[in-house]
């Protein structure tokens, strides 16, 4: 569902001191915790060519990696741990637009300022890119840009899956459906074999992803787990015991 984007930072900057990088990084509007990050030689390294084009950069549990209205410089790619974006409506409400898991992107769909804050849900490790880096990265290798419009084009349908989840579905569709994608997510669409779902977010980011009440969301779970559909062996975790009848909550069949 969520999409990165990366960017490419220039070799030159290795050599820069931490004050000269400090201040690079607030003048993008990049925030504090990971400016310092920018000083230190990459922990590991990236694997494939757009992941060679940038650096390995954390983020710690709570932290905000971007925030909505900043500068859209970087693109990233998780490569451990998971992010929730999110958007505060004016009459305070918050709205969950997505979650994004290792080997997602984020940032692609944003143009000139970055269109929502990203939260770090747990310790995190990111590939971060500068837009021009991985552009000429894209010109450079035509399969990254057929495996780039693969993933585009599976954000496009994601998106179409979630104006359908909000607009025509009940509350136990929802969050059935929600649990189905976490376990296709994991999987990357192959196969159904894992049935265990590891629930990074907490019941009130499930909440306002899904347009629902908390109380909502609690008492949902609770009833699957009743009727023996799913398992809850602690607060983020989930064990789907029947997928075929998950299924059928999702649609509306039960």
């Amino acid at each position: 569902m969520a999409i990165a984007l990366a960017v490419r930072i220039p070799a030159e900057e290795s050599k820069m001191s931490k004050a000269a990088t400090a201040l690079a990084g607030a003048a993008l509007g990049f925030p504090r915790h990971l400016r310092a990050v920018a000083t230190m030689a990459p922990a590991e390294a990236p694997a494939t060519e757009p992941d060679r084009a940038g650096t390995v950069v954390s983020c710690r549990k709570g932290q905000t990696l971007v925030e909505e209205g900043h500068r859209a410089a970087y693109i990233f790619k998780v490569v451990s741990g998971a992010l929730r974006t999110v958007r505060f409506l004016p009459d305070g409400r918050r709205h969950v637009a997505s979650f994004h898991l290792p080997g997602e992107f984020i940032g692609l769909a944003d143009d000139g300022l970055y269109g929502h804050s990203v939260e770090a849900l747990s310790d995190a490790r990111l590939v971060r890119y500068t837009r021009t880096s991985f552009e000429a990265t894209l010109e450079r290798d035509p399969g990254a840009g057929r495996r780039l419009f693969d993933v585009m084009r599976k954000e496009l349908a994601a998106a179409q899956d979630r104006l359908l989840l909000l607009g025509r579905k009940t509350a136990a569709e929802r969050l059935a459906t929600f649990l189905l994608t976490l376990i296709d997510r994991k999987s990357d669409g192959h196969g159904a074999g894992d049935r265990e779902i590891e629930l990074p977010m907490n019941r009130s980011d499930m909440a306002d992803y899904l347009g629902l009440r908390i109380e909502t969301v609690c008492r949902l779970l609770t009833d699957l787990k009743h009727r023996h559909i799913i398992d809850l062996p602690s607060i983020h975790s989930v064990v789907v015991l029947r997928r075929d009848l998950l299924e059928d909550e999702s649609e509306g069949n039960a």
